[in-house]
C-alpha cells in the first residue's frame, strides 16, 4: 500500500497504489497537507489503486478543504 507525493514547482503529484483501506499515517497526511500549500495544480496517479475506503476519501476531502483555504479570495483582497 502506498500514498506518495512529490512537489515539482507549483504542481503536487500524488500517487495512490495498492490497498489503501484503513489508511492512518498521520505524519504523511500532515506532510501532504503542508506540501499542498502554494500548489497551483494537484495531479493524481491512481491506476494501481486496488481497494480503498472512507479513510482515503476523508484524506482527499481534507486536502480539498486545505486547498480552498489557501486559494480562496480573502475579504482583504478586495
Amino acid at each position: 500500500m502506498a500514498l506518495e507525493f512529490e512537489k515539482q514547482q507549483q504542481t503536487l503529484k500524488i500517487t495512490l497504489d495498492g490497498d489503501l483501506r484503513r489508511y492512518d499515517n498521520r505524519q504523511l497526511q500532515r506532510a501532504l497537507l503542508e506540501a499542498a500549500k502554494g500548489a497551483k495544480e494537484i495531479t493524481f496517479a491512481a491506476q494501481k489503486l486496488q481497494k480503498w475506503d472512507s479513510t482515503l476519501a476523508a484524506l482527499l476531502y481534507q486536502l480539498a478543504l486545505h486547498c480552498l483555504l489557501y486559494t480562496s479570495p480573502s475579504p482583504r483582497d478586495g
